[in-house]
């Protein structure tokens, strides 16, 4: 399994909209949301803000098979949910997600997993 492992920054006054995205994500539109993420074969998906003194940063975590391939598909979503967080995260850090990502954001240098 592959693992994204990404920091964006979130622009002025909108940590409190991912706030209630989550919200919404894991509530309103949790079933929808849930299909998605069965149909990117994403078992693991996880959205945290890091307060710094640089400012507010959303930390953002996933696992897939395939994760350049995940991106190119989501990229293509029109779901009610794939829709909401596209447009919440373009929003919120200016990052496209309509737009495959150009190249992995991170790399790994120390994944330790218990025998």
């Amino acid at each position: 399994m592959a693992v994204f492992c990404a920091m964006f920054p979130i622009l002025p006054g909108k940590t409190e909209q991912l706030k209630e995205a989550g919200a919404r994500l894991s509530g309103e539109l949790a079933d929808e949301f849930d299909k998605s993420q069965q149909h990117l074969q994403v078992p693991v998906e996880s959205y945290h803000i890091q307060q710094t003194p640089m400012g507010d940063f959303l930390l953002v975590y996933l696992e897939c098979p395939d994760v350049g391939q995940m991106f190119s598909t989501f990229a293509q979503g029109q779901s009610a949910s794939d829709r909401f967080l596209k447009d919440t995260i373009k929003d919120c850090t200016g990052v496209d997600l309509d737009q495959p990502l150009p190249g992995m954001p991170s790399f790994p240098i120390l994944d330790y997993r218990a025998k």
